[in-house]
């Protein structure tokens, strides 16, 4: 019997290890195997193996195959981990689109909630961003995604272009128009990419931002988005849950909720922006 599996080439022989034990662990835990024997006998597999698609994988990502062999008595590992020469995803192929995301100003969010206290109450400390979708090219896209991650992701020698989507699938928006409140002097880069009927991707868009207190406008020159451009890609004005992006992680958390309290300087190790709800604009922060 053997386990064998793919992983990402930045993986060790013994990262394998790690974790197919973890995960064995994991499953233990939450009651889906009674014990590490069913475990290590539900992924097993014995003789060859043919014609088998492996799917999920990002493009221009870097992969192996290993396999490592299994005690059909003990379920415990016998053999060294056989790891394969490192492979590498194909890019997809492209559509005639093309995606930018556009800004001309961002305000200061102090200034926003003084001037419009209903409305910004939860902007004090941060940088109001307000960002716009544009799409063009010969082919209509029928979707589209954007968000910001936190962080610097403009190389794609580091972050490819299947890294990118795979965040934006994950955590990016279809609507054309949306409000970051962002802390001062934070790197992050806005990722875009728009698909057509076929499935075919645009060109992934990349911009690095680093807003700064100097750099913001007056609060007279805010306005208010109308309704034409919350519209998403499917012209549904959908309900937005207010979410927070952490700054040791770029995920996105679906936790709704509540208020910060504290100084802005707490706030600042708390969040790097969050989104502005349709139904409710306050802007406001989770402690989850």
């Amino acid at each position: 019997m053997y386990i064998w599996g793919v992983i990402d080439n930045t993986v060790d022989a013994s990262g394998i290890i790690d974790e197919l034990n973890a995960e064995c662990e994991s499953y233990i835990e939450y009651g889906i195997v009674s014990d590490r024997k069913e475990y290590m006998f539900r992924k097993a597999h014995s003789g060859s193996i043919e014609g088998y698609v492996i799917k999920d994988l990002i493009e221009e990502g870097e992969y192996r195959v290993y396999a490592v062999g299994l005690s059909f008595e003990t379920a415990e590992f016998i053999t060294d981990i056989a790891v394969s020469e490192p492979f590498r995803t194909v890019p997809a192929p492209l559509a005639d689109i093309e995606i930018k995301v556009v800004h001309d100003k961002y305000f200061n969010g102090d200034e926003l909630a003084a001037m419009y206290p209903d409305e910004f109450a939860g902007a004090v400390g941060y940088l109001i961003f307000p960002l716009d979708v544009e799409i063009s090219g010969s082919t209509p896209a029928v979707t589209h995604k954007f968000h910001i991650y936190n962080g610097n992701i403009i190389d794609k020698d580091m972050y490819s272009d299947g890294f990118v989507k795979d965040f934006l699938n994950d955590y990016g928006s279809d609507e054309f128009h949306r409000e970051y409140a962002m802390i001062p002097e934070r790197e992050c880069t806005i990722v875009a990419y728009a698909m057509d009927a076929e499935g075919k991707h645009s060109p992934v868009f990349r911009e690095l931002v680093k807003l700064s207190l100097d750099g913001a406008s007056p609060a007279e020159e805010y306005v208010f988005p109308t309704s034409q451009q919350l519209t998403s890609t499917a012209e549904k004005q959908a309900e937005r849950m207010f979410r927070v992006i952490s700054n040791d992680s770029p995920v996105t958390y679906s936790e709704p909720i509540a208020v910060v309290e504290g100084s802005r300087a707490d706030r600042s190790q708390e969040s790097a922006f969050v989104e502005r709800s349709l139904r409710n604009p306050h802007y406001k922060v989770s402690n989850e």
